[in-house]
Parts: structure tokens; sequence; C-alpha cells
């Protein structure tokens, strides 16, 4: 199984990912490469900036891909 792979694997069974679940899954953190390459295949995700905080305490945004598939009844 490709990383592509996995990442859609993911996006199918838990609707979003993240940079950090990318790393997780696939050991890299060149998650919107691996997305563009789904997106240009025609696999509707969207993004959405998310604020968090990093483990310092401090204030970051980061984006959470969305795979709208996911939530449909």
């Amino acid at each position: 199984m490709s990383d592509e792979q996995r990442i859609l694997r993911h996006l199918e069974r838990h609707g979003k990912i993240t940079v950090k679940e990318c790393q997780e899954i696939i050991g890299t953190t060149e998650c919107r490469k691996y997305i563009s390459n789904l997106r240009k295949k025609g696999v509707p995700i969207t993004s959405n900036r998310v604020e968090g905080l990093n483990r310092y305490g401090e204030q970051v945004h980061y984006n959470e891909y969305i795979y709208p598939e996911h939530f449909a009844v």
C-alpha cells in the first residue's frame, strides 16, 4: 500500500487528518503533497484552519484536511 493510499484510507475511516497524524501514519510531514495529489485525482478534500497549542503552550495554527464523503448520510 502506498503512502497516498494510507492517507486516503485514514480519511475514509476518520473523516479528517492533520500533518501530525500524517507523520504518525507514514513518517513524513509532507501531507500537503499527498493531499494535493489526491485532489488532482478527484478526491473531494477540503481544509480547515485550526487553532491549537504547541508543546510549550503557545498558540499555533494548522490545517486539518477533511473528507466530506465520510460525513455523508
